[in-house]
């Protein structure tokens, strides 16, 4: 049996909403993307890694204008407790905010972690 191991990345896919200010911005207008700052990695529970269970859950993850995680949801996932092990990550991790410009702006991204057994 593997020790394994999960890691999380963002991926590129992003829903365009309203015009209200707290409304994440199109990402075909921001000019830089959040980049991950405080990358959180989520617990892989023993006994799946047991079961040799691996894969990905895709989360979307919504960005504020200070890179703070204010929602989470997932959108592909892989197994109810590796679900759960992703939101809690997903929520922790930090980012340097997203821009059109200069102007920091929130955003919706989708962010994947990959649970893999070593």
């Amino acid at each position: 049996v593997g020790r394994g191991r999960a890691q999380g990345q963002p991926g590129g896919t992003g829903e365009e909403a309203g015009a209200t200010a707290a409304a994440p911005a199109p990402l075909t207008a921001v000019t830089t993307l959040p980049t991950v700052l405080q990358r959180a990695q989520p617990a892989y529970p023993q006994q799946l890694r047991d079961q040799g269970i691996e894969g990905q859950v895709v989360v979307e993850l919504r960005i504020d204008t200070s890179g703070r995680v204010t929602a989470v949801k997932v959108l592909r996932g892989l197994h109810p407790l590796l679900d759960r092990e992703a939101l809690i990550a997903g929520r922790a991790t930090r980012f340097a905010p997203a821009r059109i410009g200069t102007q920091a702006v929130p955003v919706q991204i989708a962010y994947t972690f990959t649970f893999v057994l070593d």
